[in-house]
């Protein structure tokens, strides 16, 4: 799907997403789809990962959406749920600037 930021920018393509549980008190349980994608980043055992702890933990949580942004050096976008406004017609409506999130 495509995604694009609030001001209908062009930001890239779904890649991936997880359901969260907010209800969950803790990430005991949360299962990282085992795609090859955010599942390296994300998964707690991974030492090297770009992303910090809190916010994974947020992530598995809460759910997100990974998206693939345009262009070779750069990296994927994850956003909660939160942050999407809308999906109509087959594009994902951000409710955030495409360049207010840097991970």
């Amino acid at each position: 799907m495509r995604v694009v930021d609030n001001q209908g920018n062009h930001v890239g393509s779904v890649r991936d997403f997880k359901m969260g549980d907010p209800e969950a008190a803790t990430t005991d349980g949360q299962v990282v789809p085992n795609n090859g994608g955010i599942s390296e980043l994300l998964a707690p055992s991974v030492p090297s990962a770009k992303i910090p702890d809190e916010e994974r933990d947020r992530l598995l949580r809460f759910g997100y959406v990974e998206i693939r942004r345009h262009g070779i050096l750069h990296k994927s976008l994850y956003v909660f749920p939160d942050e999407i406004d809308r999906v109509e017609d087959d594009t994902v409506h951000l409710g955030i600037g495409g360049h207010e999130r840097a991970n």
